[in-house]
């Protein structure tokens, strides 16, 4: 099975890994920062999670209605970063899974398939911020908010999938090939 980069040398993907890694965490760690500017214990604990994990139109009115002046510019700020943090997240995490099956010989199918994942989660994402914008714009509805929380979840399931499949592909020792 190939995967999304299978038209390159298999000598660049180390080397786009290590470029656009840094650049990921410096998007993640903004990311992170613009967030505790959301969160609120009282109405908001989780900050942009608890918009996108919201079941009810009237759960995400709520948190709008009491994201005002900074928090509201943040929130707007922080849906149009998020679409060039997608392509990071999933150029990133992506290739951290063809050199994990690179390592891993034997994983290879899963991590091309995993590889392929991460640039569906990016879509999700990216339908998902659309549709909080669609809810910003003209007010959330039964529809909006089940594209919001359902593609949410289906993003964070399959980033959560490639972290941990990266993270043991490094961790692990590579078999020797008989």
């Amino acid at each position: 099975m190939k995967h999304p980069f299978s038209g390159l040398p298999e000598q660049t993907y180390s080397v786009l890994f290590k470029r656009i890694l840094p650049f990921t965490l410096v998007i993640t760690a903004v990311m992170i920062a613009l967030d505790t500017q959301l969160k609120n214990s009282e109405f908001a604990p989780l900050g942009i999670l608890s918009l996108q994990f919201a079941q009810t139109p009237e759960a995400v009115q709520t948190l709008f209605s009491r994201w005002t002046g900074t928090s509201q510019v943040v929130l707007h700020f922080s849906l149009g970063l998020d679409y060039l943090y997608m392509v990071t997240y999933a150029l990133a995490i992506s290739l951290g899974c063809v050199l994990g099956g690179i390592k891993h010989p034997r994983f290879q199918r899963w991590a091309h398939v995993l590889a392929w994942l991460l640039i569906v989660a990016a879509c999700l994402d990216a339908i998902e911020n659309a549709a909080c914008i669609a809810a910003i714009i003209s007010g959330p509805t039964e529809l909006t908010t089940a594209i919001t929380y359902r593609f949410a979840g289906s993003k964070f399931f399959i980033i959560g999938l490639g972290l941990i499949f990266v993270i043991w592909a490094k961790l692990t020792p590579a078999k020797k090939q008989i």
